[in-house]
């Protein structure tokens, strides 16, 4: 695996360290998210990685979940209106879909309902990050995850992403670079498995 940049090493050495026993089934992907810019900058690095397409009993279950303004989508917008038990069922609903064979998380933590900084972490066992380690080990499906902080308030939120990385889930600051390193752990596991050299060489 060849890192094109210093982020790229550092990004590559984490996810295959704490994806390294995770099965590849293909190259499926889904993404939640509770924030547009966030689910927009994952669509637009799917890379070689293709949008799951959901059956209609994983769309049904997500419809009981989610807001009535929320469509129940592979590419899913939470928005800022959800709490740490919806999300948490969400991603358990996306993991459990045949169609999928990895998800993107992305979380931007400044939003109101979720338990997301160092002393609500302390203080709430079931906050999003102890759900999210829970939940992706349960279904053993890739799964990345962006926590995007903005400049400055990121100290507030270190525990977050320490719960995830410790957890074995690896955490990026943006959907982009969480999709970076999906692709490339993805493409490097099929290209092993199925033996296609040439492809890797390409």
């Amino acid at each position: 695996v060849v890192a094109a940049s210093m982020i790229d090493h550092g990004d590559f050495i984490k996810t295959f360290a704490l994806l390294h026993d995770f099965p590849v089934r293909g190259k499926r992907v889904a993404v939640i998210a509770n924030a547009g810019f966030e689910k927009t900058y994952a669509a637009d690095s799917l890379g070689e990685l293709t949008l799951a397409e959901l059956d209609a009993a994983t769309v049904e279950r997500l419809r009981g979940i989610i807001p009535p303004f929320v469509a129940a989508e592979p590419l899913l917008d939470l928005t800022a209106m959800v709490s740490d038990e919806q999300f948490e069922q969400c991603i358990d609903v996306m993991l459990a879909c045949p169609a999928v064979d990895a998800l993107c998380i992305s979380i931007v933590p400044q939003a109101q309902v979720l338990h997301t900084t160092d002393e609500e972490i302390q203080h709430y066992e079931r906050n999003i990050a102890a759900r999210i380690v829970e939940t992706v080990h349960k279904h053993k499906k890739p799964t990345v995850v962006s926590v995007n902080v903005v400049s400055g308030a990121d100290a507030v939120y270190n525990r977050f992403g320490q719960v995830m990385d410790s957890g074995g889930v690896p955490t990026y600051l943006t959907a982009e670079r969480a999709m970076i390193c999906l692709n490339e752990f993805i493409r490097y596991r099929l290209v092993r498995e199925r033996h296609l050299i040439s492809e890797w060489l390409r």
